[in-house]
């Protein structure tokens, strides 16, 4: 499942105060009851880069790792043709593979390509305005 989120101006300042706080210490979640529990470490890294995306004015895209796309998906995501991103697996520049005649890619590797092209833009403009978190199911590390 897929979750987009963009803050709006007003709570933009709180975003930024929310980021500042993230810094120091031990992260502790706290209930309305009193109740406290230390943040997991994983949910912890998640939360913050969330929260960093979002002070940098960016929306924010959680996805499952492992989540595969149609070649239409991602031609669409890389804003180029069906056509022009079947030849872009053909040369090998991305893995992928068939379920049954049909082509599928992780959407991971389609959000973490970068087409020769953009070598030669500025860098403001090569940056999605969606950034993406990736959530993948492992252990938890203490």
């Amino acid at each position: 499942m897929i979750y987009d989120v963009e803050m709006p101006v007003p709570e933009s300042a709180q975003i930024q105060m929310l980021k500042r706080a993230l810094e120091p210490g031990t992260p502790f979640l706290v209930w309305a009851s009193g109740t406290t529990m230390r943040m997991p470490r994983r949910v912890y890294e998640l939360f913050k880069q969330m929260v960093e995306r979002l002070a940098a004015g960016k929306s924010v895209t959680l996805t499952a790792g492992h989540q595969l796309v149609t070649t239409q998906q991602a031609a669409d995501i890389l804003c180029m043709s069906r056509p022009t991103f079947v030849k872009l697996l053909e040369s090998g520049a991305m893995p992928y593979h068939r379920v049954g005649n049909q082509r599928r890619v992780l959407l991971r590797d389609v959000m973490e390509y970068t087409p020769a092209w953009a070598a030669v833009m500025p860098r403001s403009e090569r940056e999605p305005e969606v950034s993406v978190v990736w959530v993948d199911p492992a252990p938890e590390e203490e």
